[in-house]
Parts: structure tokens; C-alpha cells; sequence
């Protein structure tokens, strides 16, 4: 699978509860995932895969940060516990 075919439309914080969590939907499965597992690549490749069951594209790390980046600028914050 290549960059084009990995696309998160939207990337959404959860704030309130003992820790942030970020979730997004991908082929109508949603995937909810820690700051950590978010921040770092093999993680991030890893809970992806263990909920939509495809890996995403492996990046340069300096691709794999201004990725995660633009993802983070562009979220939609919701004040609630976590994903329902």
C-alpha cells in the first residue's frame, strides 16, 4: 500500500479523561490510538494494522514526523473521555 491509498480524512483528539487519545476512521473501521503509539512510526504501523488490517506506507522519519504533524494541526478536538 502506498501514501495515496492511506488516507485519514480527518485525525480527532479526545481531551477529559486520564489521557489524550486520537482516532480516526479508515475503510469504516475506527482506530483509536495513544500520543505514543501516534508519535511512533512502528507503533502507529503496528495499532493500524491491528484494527483495519493493513500496514500504512513505511515513511523516511522525517516524513513519517511531518505527516503525524499535519495530521495534529489539523485534528478536531472533542472533550470527551475517548472515542465511543
Amino acid at each position: 500500500m502506498d501514501a495515496d491509498e492511506f488516507f485519514i480524512d480527518q485525525l480527532v483528539k479526545h481531551t477529559g479523561g486520564k489521557k489524550v487519545l486520537w482516532s480516526f476512521v479508515f475503510n469504516g473501521r475506527r482506530c483509536v490510538l495513544t500520543t505514543h503509539q501516534l508519535m511512533t512510526q512502528n507503533e502507529f504501523r503496528k495499532r493500524v494494522f491491528e484494527t483495519v488490517h493493513r500496514f500504512p506506507p513505511r515513511r523516511a522519519s522525517i516524513n513519517f514526523e511531518r505527516y503525524i504533524g499535519n495530521l495534529m494541526r489539523n485534528c478536531v478536538e472533542q472533550e470527551n473521555a475517548g472515542p465511543e
